[in-house]
């Protein structure tokens, strides 16, 4: 009797343990299938730097500074391709990590995205300085730099390469270029890649996109990213630190449901 009792509880219990783990990476694969096979986000980029090439143009006549001039590029989903980090946490069922992030950042496996090369060069040739900007940690700094020289991007050394040390916010690093340049262009595929005031703002974000409407408009160029962002941090109210189901579950709540 005891016996059957044993074989019994393992057969009512085999199901729970038998079923797979849930992989919240999951939820990403359309986003990033989208940004890596999708011919509209090809194109999209193509667009992007194109214009940029008009608006640099532009904002370099109206300038009344004898300041050489600059431009500064995000990398990651801006100049450098990621969505193959993206694509190992949904095959290998693990979510994002600082130590993962890192041995991809430093491997420089990156590819550049559309346009980049070409509208890097296009600066460059107008004698216009390149700057890259990033928040990758600065222990990828090597790796960074070597994947921006292996791919022929202009100025691929760390006195224009700039990454994260002790913070995100950009602010420091952008001034670091307007000690000796007027930055007539900013590139990326965050609006705190232009300015801070986009981080937790006091009220909706596109409601402080409106009040700096006009200066986006002519000097910020922002490129599309649904596999991560800060709008993924507004979401979870920025509690980074919650389990994936509760993450979820916030990110729920924000949805405009139609009935």
């Amino acid at each position: 009797m005891k016996t059957k009792i044993i074989i019994f509880l393992i057969i009512l219990t085999f199901p729970i343990y038998g079923q797979k783990k849930s992989n919240f990476s999951d939820q990403n694969i359309n986003a990033t299938l989208w940004y890596q096979k999708s011919g509209e986000n090809y194109l999209l980029y193509h667009q992007l730097y194109d214009f940029a090439k008009y608006r640099l143009i532009e904002n370099l006549s109206k300038s009344s500074s004898e300041m050489p001039k600059a431009v500064v590029l995000d990398l990651d989903e801006t100049v450098l391709d990621n969505s193959p980090y993206n694509a190992y946490l949904i095959t290998s069922g693990t979510t994002y990590s600082t130590e993962t992030w890192n041995q991809w950042a430093r491997a420089g496996k990156a590819e550049a995205l559309p346009g980049a090369l070409d509208f890097t060069n296009f600066a460059m040739s107008l004698g216009i300085e390149v700057f890259y900007i990033s928040n990758r940690s600065n222990i990828s700094l090597d790796g960074t730099v070597e994947n921006l020289k292996i791919l022929g991007f202009p100025n691929a050394d760390k006195e224009h390469v700039f990454l994260k040390t002790e913070t995100s916010d950009k602010t420091i690093r952008r001034n670091k270029v307007r000690e000796n340049y007027e930055i007539i262009l900013f590139l990326g595929d965050n609006l705190r890649d232009y300015k801070e005031v986009f981080i937790k703002p006091a009220k909706d974000v596109k409601e402080v996109v409106d009040d700096y409407k006009k200066e986006l408009l002519n000097f910020f160029i922002v490129f599309p990213n649904p596999m991560y962002g800060e709008w993924e941090a507004d979401a979870i109210d920025h509690k980074y630190d919650l389990n994936e189901k509760k993450k979820t579950t916030l990110k729920k709540e924000k949805l405009e449901v139609w009935k």
